[in-house]
């Protein structure tokens, strides 16, 4: 059986009821074939079912034990088989997110800021385009150009001098 499988899980699940069960059986049987040879009780004294209502209540419980058991097991491997299928589903997000992460990555010019288009040859001068073009073709924005003002102070630095109080003819 393959590992990560849930019809191994379930059936083992069902098998641990089960095993509850036949073990309280199998529990019942012996107790009273004990019975029979230790204290040597005749067959018409009760051999499967005590006369004895201490006796019968002790042989219950023991098997309602015996049935718990199974029962708790039964439970814990379901919650196994919920929490392997919760995994499984997580991880199957986790890759999707994950697929969605590395393919936002934009490969840009440190340069001159030009795009390179997805699975195109970077050798190639015909795979990189504007930024302008390259957003405009993938989600249609119409770029406009302005320029911030640390690279106005920096492109025009004599529109942005000090005002001096000296005196030019």
């Amino acid at each position: 059986m393959a590992h990560g499988t849930a019809r191994p899980i379930v059936d083992s699940g069902k098998r641990m009821l089960w095993a509850g069960f036949l073990t309280a059986v199998l529990f019942w049987v012996l107790e009273a074939v004990i019975h029979r040879i230790a204290f040597e009780q005749e067959p018409s004294r009760g051999l499967l079912v005590p006369t004895d209502p201490h006796e019968l209540w002790s042989r219950s419980f023991a098997c309602l034990i015996f049935i718990a058991f199974g029962a708790f097991a039964h439970l814990a491997v379901a919650r196994i088989h919920r929490a392997r299928e919760e995994q499984q589903r997580l991880q199957a997000l986790l890759g999707e997110a994950l697929m969605k992460v590395l393919s936002g990555f934009l490969p840009v010019c440190a340069s001159c800021k030009k795009i390179r288009l997805e699975g195109a040859d970077p050798e190639k001068q015909s795979s990189w385009h504007p930024a302008e073009s390259y957003l405009h073709q993938r989600i249609g924005v119409e770029i406009t150009h302005s320029i911030c003002p640390a690279c106005e102070r920096k492109l025009y630095p004599e529109d942005h001098a000090e005002p001096t109080d000296d005196f030019e003819i």
